[in-house]
């Protein structure tokens, strides 16, 4: 943490969300490459992130096995 912000790489588990997300921060937000997982493991995103959003290219696994690999703008597929 730099003055009470999370930058670099960490692990963080969002309690109320249930999420962990492991991966690069910058300014408290997440940045860079990084996992999020349910806590309960049942789906899953790895790939790039820009301002705490799905960003450029990613994995998303849902609990069926069901994949989606591509491009991710604003959180959203393209």
């Amino acid at each position: 943490m730099l003055l009470g912000k999370k930058n670099g790489t960490g692990e963080f588990t969002y309690k109320y969300e249930n999420m962990i997300y492991s991966g690069e921060y910058k300014n408290d937000v997440r940045e860079g490459h990084g996992k999020l997982i349910s806590t309960d493991g049942t789906y899953y995103y790895v790939g790039d992130w820009l301002d705490n959003k799905m960003e450029g290219n990613g994995i998303f696994t849902w609990p069926d096995n069901r994949k989606y690999q591509g491009e991710y703008v604003n959180d959203e597929k393209l």
